[in-house]
């Protein structure tokens, strides 16, 4: 039986509160971080790593120049790698993303954290 549409969540960008909470991630600016979030948006499977983003896509969030300051201090801090795809043909970049998520990454970490071994009860 198929689900309807209603019961289906609407359309979301995961993050790990791991990267939240991390060292990396609080020394970004808030320009970069609304940037990884921007890329991390145009992923369609929560396995894909690639992406494809042009600057033109970030015009209504911020400055152009403003998001590739933003793209630089992602890939220094290495949650990013871009592949540089313009030149003759204005091609738009394609991005890598390091630091991702998946589903199977969550459950070991959430099934990990919550569950005991059997044998430590009361020791």
């Amino acid at each position: 039986m198929k689900k309807k549409k209603a019961d289906r969540l609407p359309p979301f960008t995961p993050t790990l509160n791991s990267l939240i909470d991390s060292n990396t991630y609080k020394k970004l600016t808030n320009a970069a971080r609304v940037a990884y979030l921007l890329i991390c948006r145009q992923r369609r499977r929560f396995d894909q790593n690639e992406v494809c983003f042009p600057y033109s896509h970030a015009a209504e969030y911020m400055d152009m120049h403003t998001f590739s300051k933003a793209v630089k201090a992602l890939i220094a801090c290495g949650l990013i790698d871009k592949k540089q795809e313009g030149g003759l043909y204005r091609k738009t970049n394609i991005y890598t993303i390091v630091y991702g998520i998946s589903i199977r990454d969550v459950e070991k970490h959430s099934v990990g954290k919550t569950l005991k071994p059997l044998n430590s009860c009361g020791k």
